[in-house]
């Protein structure tokens, strides 16, 4: 099996995300999530939300064999996937803003919290969240205040800080 693999679209995705231990590739196009398993050389299509995807995250588990993932869109509705069924799991609302521009969703190392960054479409305000996975549901835990003197292009988690 080669190391190198060609990524075939249905056209220009926005998000991308890879699950290196799986072999599994996430993508969008449009409103659809495709998922690739190189292994098994199936994919599986995701279909739920009404609009274009901005945010593609594979969530580390714990404790679990299932394997999940996230993705949210422009309207701010997000959804939690079940991979294994390809199922929808849960649906909530990430955030309030009507159309969203830029999504960026990072997990804490060996916990279910995660940090959730966002735009509006004019890219002129930015806002952070702490979201928490517990039991299929993914909540809102704390909110910042609008950040409008920064460009947002990525949210990382630095140990020790």
């Amino acid at each position: 099996m080669s190391d190198f693999y060609l990524l075939e679209t249905y056209g220009a995705y926005r998000c991308l995300a890879i699950h290196p231990e799986l072999e599994v590739v996430a993508y969008d196009t449009g409103c659809m999530i495709i998922v690739w398993n190189i292994r098994s050389e199936s994919k599986i299509s995701l279909l739920k939300h009404d609009y274009e995807v901005v945010c593609i995250k594979f969530i580390e588990v714990i404790d679990s064999q299932r394997e999940l993932l996230i993705s949210i869109d422009k309207s701010g509705v997000g959804v939690l996937w079940d991979l294994d069924t390809g199922t929808c799991v849960h649906e909530f609302k990430f955030s309030s803003r009507q159309r969203l521009e830029k999504v960026f969703l990072q997990q804490f190392p060996g916990t279910l919290t995660f940090c959730g960054g966002e735009s509006d479409y004019e890219g002129s305000s930015y806002w952070v969240s702490i979201w928490e996975l517990d039991k299929n549901v993914f909540s809102l835990k704390a909110k910042a205040e609008e950040f409008t003197d920064m460009d947002l292009k990525a949210i990382c988690y630095l140990p020790g800080c």
